[in-house]
């Protein structure tokens, strides 16, 4: 049965452990989007190759405008690329741990550079 997350404007925080699952934890962390009003976000032992589509293409700050505090952790994270977390305008506390393969981290859209005349 879904969780339905989005729904729940109450709930202020969301510690989402994977080391218990085996598989499947992109599908899985896809369909637990919660709600704008979420505080705080842990990601423990994910070790999925890629985020959610709520949390990548600079989106995080508009699906997730409210976040004081993100932790990612994971010593078998399969992670390569990263979310931006410069536009999420209350972010107080960020935690990025054991992700060796991270490789590139998304840039803001207003940071990157404009050419032209």
């Amino acid at each position: 049965q879904a969780a339905n997350l989005q729904m729940k404007e109450k709930l202020m925080g969301l510690n989402l452990n994977f080391s218990s699952l085996e598989e499947n934890h992109e599908e899985v962390l896809e369909g637990l989007q919660p709600h704008a009003n979420l505080r705080w976000l842990r990601i423990w032992s994910y070790n999925g190759k890629h985020l959610p589509s709520w949390m990548m293409k600079n989106r995080l700050h508009c699906f997730l405008p409210n976040l004081l505090r993100i932790e990612i952790e994971g010593a078998d994270c399969q992670l390569t690329h990263l979310c931006s977390f410069g536009r999420l305008p209350l972010l107080q506390h960020l935690l990025l741990r054991e992700l060796n393969s991270v490789e590139y981290i998304e840039e803001d859209e207003g940071d990157a550079l404009v050419t032209g005349e």
